[in-house]
């Protein structure tokens, strides 16, 4: 999965989500549009998410196409953790809010 700052929700192609037990027919079908302006039905539902050692509610939107990458979005996640980008690492981190240490 990518963690994507771009990415308004959290998003997952068909095949996962039908191992999460998304249901096409008892979900409101939308329309989201990503970057390259190209629009994708899905069906969003709260899911209980695990990062690292941080256990939360996330809303997550399931492609009804599998051809989408997984991304982790901001919505529901990104309150939670301070992303850590080292570009010249080529390395992005997620580290839990909790554990950071505030400076004074």
């Amino acid at each position: 999965m990518y963690i994507d700052s771009g990415a308004d929700i959290t998003l997952i192609p068909r095949s996962v989500g039908d191992l999460l037990g998304f249901e096409v027919n008892k979900g409101k079908i939308v329309d989201i549009t990503g970057v390259g302006g190209r629009t994708v039905p899905v069906i969003v539902k709260k899911v209980r998410m695990c990062v690292g050692k941080e256990i939360f509610d996330a809303r997550v939107a399931c492609a009804l196409i599998e051809d989408v990458p997984p991304l982790l979005g901001r919505m529901d996640v990104f309150n939670k953790f301070d992303v850590i980008v080292r570009e010249e690492e080529k390395r992005r981190k997620l580290c839990s809010r909790r554990m950071v240490k505030k400076p004074k």
